[in-house]
């Protein structure tokens, strides 16, 4: 088992150094939430992660797979939930929000949890890659589960500690970005990347 997470951690290392979806969200968080409220985001992202390791090994992830309409009303589903919310994040920044005395949007953490859980459980390439990975790692002595829930908490751990220093970095730039200016881009920017996650993903939906 340990060397099957050993050998797990270098690919789902790989998948996690890729910028996405994840990263733009926490990076996001990140400079215009409060450091806890950024970690809180990652942090539903990372408990998405575990929700899906857990249906590849149940077989969940293979019924969704094998049935195209259920794996297309998901894929719509996620599709629906990205374009919305880069939406809210593009109309918040020209809204006018309240700002604590760090210049910091008062969006809670149990909200940016709440989203990034949802932005994971609602991503069916999470689905996909689980089941495409697990598998040939997920030793023949081992309970299916509980070795799958083993694996993918290596890949947490990894996305954790990737989004520990994107959090930090972001907080070396987030004074020189704090203006009113600078949150409206970057709410922007965000806003439309993931618009354009969505809309990538309702296309291949479409299909």
């Amino acid at each position: 088992m340990k060397q099957a997470m050993v050998e797990f951690a270098l690919v789902a290392g790989a998948m996690t150094l890729v910028p996405g979806l994840d990263f733009t969200f926490v990076l996001r968080a990140a400079l215009t939430q409060s450091r806890r409220g950024a970690f809180a985001a990652g942090l539903g992202i990372a408990t998405g992660l575990l929700l899906w390791a857990i249906a590849a090994s149940l077989g969940l992830s293979a019924i969704l797979a094998a049935s195209p309409v259920a794996f297309s009303v998901l894929q719509t589903a996620g599709a629906g939930y990205l374009i919305y919310l880069g939406i809210s994040y593009w109309r918040s920044s020209r809204a006018t929000i309240n700002f604590t005395a760090d210049n910091e949007s008062i969006e809670s953490p149990t909200r940016l949890y709440r989203r990034g859980l949802m932005t994971n459980a609602l991503n069916p390439k999470i689905c996909i890659f689980y089941l495409a990975v697990l598998p040939p790692f997920i030793p023949s002595d081992v309970q299916p589960v509980l070795a799958a829930v083993a694996l993918a908490s290596v890949h947490v751990v990894e996305c954790l500690l990737y989004f520990t220093l994107t959090i930090a970095a972001a907080q070396t730039f987030k004074r020189r970005l704090s203006s009113a200016v600078w949150r409206e881009r970057i709410n922007r920017i965000s806003g439309a990347l993931i618009v354009g996650f969505g809309i990538r993903l309702l296309s291949e939906a479409a299909r």
